[in-house]
């Protein structure tokens, strides 16, 4: 004969997907009350420059945007992958290179470098993989653009992103 004991209804768990969206919200709401401070402080002088004329380094210019993507609430795997692919243009051009000194001419370089098309060993790396690491750096330039560190955004026609076509009736 067994007994059975009087146990506590059995509550929910939450998947780890469920709890990053609640505190994702719960940070978004915070967020939102707070009021936002009246001098920049080191952390966001980095994302908003004050002039377009700072000389910003392509290495500033990489934390910067690694930053604003955290702040956008991307997820700590995205950020890091993007920040691997940030890094390899880092790499490339070099950490103190002036980002206002690149060209279309210097990006093609990079987007067509063994450092972006083939992997350690020499071997060709994946199409993907590929169009990430090139995404990721017309993504940064773009966002450079928006926040007034560079004039435009140095993207070659060929790289530029896809629109949707559209059909069109004659």
């Amino acid at each position: 004969m067994t007994s059975r004991t009087s146990k506590a209804p059995a509550t929910k768990r939450k998947s780890p997907a469920q709890k990053a969206r609640e505190a994702r919200a719960r940070a978004a709401r915070d967020k939102a009350t707070q009021e936002p401070p009246a001098t920049p402080t080191p952390d966001t002088a980095v994302d908003t420059p004050s002039n377009a004329d700072a000389a910003m380094t392509f290495g500033e210019l990489a934390e910067g945007y690694l930053k604003a993507l955290e702040t956008a609430g991307k997820s700590r795997g995205c950020v890091f992958s993007y920040s691997i692919d940030i890094g390899l243009a880092v790499r490339h051009f070099g950490e103190k290179a002036k980002v206002a000194t690149l060209t279309e001419q210097k990006i093609i370089k990079f987007f067509e470098s063994d450092l972006v098309t083939k992997t350690r060993t020499g071997k060709p790396k994946a199409k993907p993989t590929i169009d990430k690491t090139r995404r990721v750096l017309r993504q940064a330039l773009v966002w450079a653009a928006e926040q007034k560190i560079i004039d435009a955004a140095p993207i070659p026609a060929k790289y530029a992103r896809r629109q949707k076509r559209t059909a069109t009736t004659t």
